[in-house]
């Protein structure tokens, strides 16, 4: 009896290893460069939602609607026994009443790791997250703030490299014939988000 216990204690345990072993090559390379933080991963109706932080600094929000990321982002903190904590800010609780619609979110307290991007992303960042809940701007609107009126394909370019999504609400930056452009979770995710601000803002259920 011992035996077969320990036989399948054992095939369990290489069950567990392989298992790890995929989903550490699965892992992105910013993942693998975000060592030393603490993270937090928690499912929304809309996305599964990763933040990294080190500190009171986040260094990372990821958003992963697609069935296979969504379900990588779940459980690759457990599998590959990375550190787990609460967000700094209250993040988490404000993310997720924020996308089941039922808060309009104040992120302006959470602090971001300032260490990350160029001083042109940056500015650009800093740009985006003045963009009300609810609206829409153009990359060429973007380009026109920070006094790069021209810039506007370099604008997409730092849009699309916001490590901070939802509190760089980069989703709220459209091209300017109106159509959505692109966005780093996919362009589906980005059209539920400006839907789901707007149909809220709209109906005046929250204020």
């Amino acid at each position: 009896m011992t035996g077969q216990v320990d036989t399948a204690m054992n095939k369990d345990y290489q069950q567990a290893r392989r298992r790890a072993e995929m989903f550490k090559r699965s892992t992105p390379l910013w993942m693998q460069q975000l060592r030393g933080c603490i993270f937090e991963t928690f499912d929304t109706p809309l996305c599964a939602v990763l933040i990294a932080w080190e500190g009171e600094l986040i260094r990372r929000i990821e958003l992963e609607a697609d069935p296979q990321q969504r379900r990588l982002v779940l459980e690759v903190l457990d599998v590959c026994g990375l550190p787990t904590g609460e967000a700094p800010s209250g993040l988490a609780s404000q993310i997720r009443k924020h996308l089941c619609g039922k808060e309009v979110p104040n992120y302006s307290t959470v602090k971001l790791d300032q260490t990350i991007g160029t001083p042109f992303q940056k500015a650009v960042w800093e740009v985006v997250r003045q963009v009300p809940y609810g609206q829409t701007r153009a990359y060429r609107w973007v380009a026109q703030q920070i006094g790069r009126p021209r810039a506007a394909r370099a604008v997409g370019q730092a849009v699309a490299r916001n490590p901070f999504p939802l509190v760089v609400p980069c989703h709220r930056i459209v091209a300017s014939d109106g159509s959505l452009g692109g966005f780093s979770a996919g362009v589906s995710l980005k059209r539920l988000l400006v839907d789901l601000e707007r149909q809220v803002w709209a109906t005046g259920a929250i204020r």
